[in-house]
């Protein structure tokens, strides 16, 4: 399940159920809903679909409340994604928000083409419940 919103959005806790297509939209925002497992350490995968013809995408996820630091995160493209020109903008926790937002890992996407129809990532967070050393 996505949870999607335009760059320019504020913060909410709303949660939608469907990618939300935006017209005139540059980029679109995603957020997997609904809490990760509570155990530290490697999340719930998730897998977001993209829209094909999509140029840029942002997508983050965040750690449950009770493991509240972003350690890392990973992505795996399926075989249309391995086979298109894609470049990767962005990898890290979200200290782009303010205030900065160590509980939760972007990914930041991009596709000069346009992305293929089918195009899968499957994404992944580690969570801890303080910063490791």
């Amino acid at each position: 399940m996505t949870n999607c919103r335009s760059s320019s959005d504020t913060r909410s806790n709303r949660r939608v159920v469907s990618m939300l297509i935006l017209a005139g939209v540059g980029a679109l925002s995603c957020a997997i809903a609904g809490e990760a497992q509570a155990a530290a350490g490697w999340q719930a995968p998730a897998v977001v679909t993209i829209t094909a013809g999509q140029v840029s995408e942002f997508i983050h996820y965040g750690c449950p409340s009770s493991l509240p630091v972003a350690q890392n995160g990973s992505f795996e493209f399926n075989s249309v994604g391995q086979e298109d020109d894609v470049y990767l903008g962005y990898n890290g926790p979200r200290y782009d928000e303010s205030p900065p937002d160590y509980s939760t890992w972007g990914w930041h996407f991009y596709w000069p083409s346009g992305a293929k129809s089918g195009e899968t990532v499957d994404l992944n967070i580690m969570c801890e419940a303080k910063e490791s050393k």
